[in-house]
């Protein structure tokens, strides 16, 4: 369905021919799209991930290990403290 719409689109402007690339992020929707335009447009057409959007998924996935380690870090201090304020703690 977006292929065609893009293709719609692009007849409606009269710019196939100035079309190369197309950009999106690595969802299997962007993929299909794409095939679907190198199909209807030109084999040469080029299919780009957006580097940023790459990025951000690598980032966003490292920083989850992050933040689990601080979490598991502020737990040890809360339950530290925990005890201290308990007197539970014999050091």
């Amino acid at each position: 369905y977006l292929g065609k719409t893009i293709i719609k689109l692009i007849e409606d402007l009269k710019i196939k021919n100035k079309i190369i690339r197309f950009t999106g992020d690595n969802a299997s929707n962007n993929q299909t799209c794409w095939r679907y335009l190198q199909k209807s447009i030109s084999a040469d057409f080029i299919y780009i991930r957006c580097a940023a959007h790459v990025l951000n998924l690598v980032v966003k996935e490292e920083q989850k290990k992050y933040v689990n380690q601080v979490k598991k870090i502020v737990l040890f201090f809360n339950l530290y403290l925990m005890s201290k304020l308990d007197g539970t703690l014999h050091t």
